[in-house]
């Protein structure tokens, strides 16, 4: 099997006998990568670190999200070490010759579908160093399980975790430990038009207890902060604008019936249009989002103003018959009928009149103050999740 020797140039002067690691991998006598190092001793301690170069594709109905990261483990095996002064040079074996080398049994507990990249070549490393210790890197896209509280949508925080599990190896075997300093990096290329990616990126043991042992576990947990620009020019402002045009029946004439029904219905359809829309980005939850109260509050106002306008009608019918009764009980030979139904009618439309003058000023102070506590209450909702 070829391998691929990398040396700086001070460990090239000392002559480390390289070929010393190439028969020993070579006999499975002499090394078995089934067997995990000192086998009779401790546990292997794995220090872990990840970088994640791309994050993307945050999905609220499958709530998962996609991510392409460096894989990056470093053990002992002592094994493996080779003469010579330790820290003076490495070796970096062939995906090919790293095939022959024991390796943690690591998976993504919380994975969908996981690939590794290929291209011209596996994009796998794995790193011998004099002393013993061993660092392979692998490059994986993922496709990560998310769970997300949507209560607060649009203006939440989607919760996302990255969890490192030992699959067959429990605690007796193998232990899982996040490398010193900043195991879990990120690329300041990533970029995610919906949300913004947190500053802190917290890392943390999951160790866990199965009825076939303690398994190791770490965990890396980071926030996505979502970004409401899309929603309010998509759904906040044309929705607010239906809601404005639906009062505009307060001024058309109370008698032109076509008119005002004809704008009723319409802004009630396109409002359930917008909700409907709104809607197919999401699961079927079983609660309601910040979203949903929105477009509720919005299809009761419009809603509303096309109920005002049967009550303008309603009074209008009502009360021109009741005028038509009274004329025909009353015996009053002199009094003209039609100039009775044109006072009472006056009465009339003075009340319907009177309604629609106060829906013209009682629609918009309710839209306003409902206006008022909700974004109030979005907006801090907004500043809690920014600190």
């Amino acid at each position: 099997m070829p391998l691929v020797l990398l040396l700086p140039p001070a460990a090239s002067s000392q002559g480390l006998p390289f070929d010393q690691l190439w028969t020993l991998i070579g006999n499975a006598s002499t090394y078995n990568p089934s067997i995990r190092p000192d086998a009779d001793g401790p546990p292997v301690t794995v220090n872990c670190s990840l970088y994640i170069t791309s994050l993307g594709s945050v999905e609220e109905t499958s709530m998962d999200y996609k991510a392409t990261l460096f894989l990056r483990q470093r053990w002992s095996d002592e094994r493996l070490a080779l003469a010579g002064p330790a820290g003076l040079g490495w070796l970096d074996l062939s995906p090919e010759a790293a095939a022959s080398v024991w390796k943690p049994d690591a998976y993504f507990s919380n994975e969908k579908t996981a690939a590794p990249h290929a291209g011209t070549a596996d994009n796998t490393m794995l790193r011998v160093f004099a002393n013993g210790d061993v660092f392979y890197s692998t490059r994986l896209s993922l496709t990560l399980d998310c769970p997300m509280n949507l209560r607060q949508f649009p203006a939440d925080v989607v919760t996302c975790s990255i969890y490192l599990e030992s699959y067959s190896m429990s605690t007796r075997d193998i232990v899982f430990r996040w490398s010193l300093g900043n195991p879990v990096e990120n690329s300041d290329q990533i970029t995610i038009p919906e949300f913004k990616l947190g500053d802190k990126i917290l890392h943390e043991d999951c160790t866990k207890n199965f009825s076939t042992g303690n398994f190791t576990c770490v965990r890396a947990t980071f926030s996505l902060r979502r970004k409401i620009g899309y929603y309010m020019l998509q759904i906040y402002i044309p929705t607010l604008l239906i809601v404005i045009i639906s009062w505009a029946a307060f001024w058309v004439n109370m008698e032109s019936a076509p008119a005002r029904v004809a704008l009723g219905m319409t802004t009630i359809l396109t409002m359930t249009t917008q909700s409907s829309g709104s809607r197919t980005s999401l699961p079927k939850l079983s609660y309601a989002t910040a979203m949903d109260v929105w477009m509720t509050a919005c299809m009761v106002f419009v809603f509303a103003a096309f109920l005002e306008y049967i009550a303008v009608t309603y009074a209008l019918t009502n009360d021109h018959d009741l005028l038509l009764k009274l004329a025909k009980c009353k015996e009053e030979a002199e009094v003209d009928k039609k100039t009775k139904e044109t006072e009472f009618g006056e009465k009339v439309s003075s009340l319907a009149q009177g309604i629609d003058n106060v829906s013209r000023v009682f629609f918009p102070i309710c839209f306003l103050l409902f206006n008022l506590l909700y974004w109030s209450i979005l907006l801090l909702v907004l500043n809690e999740g920014g600190e």
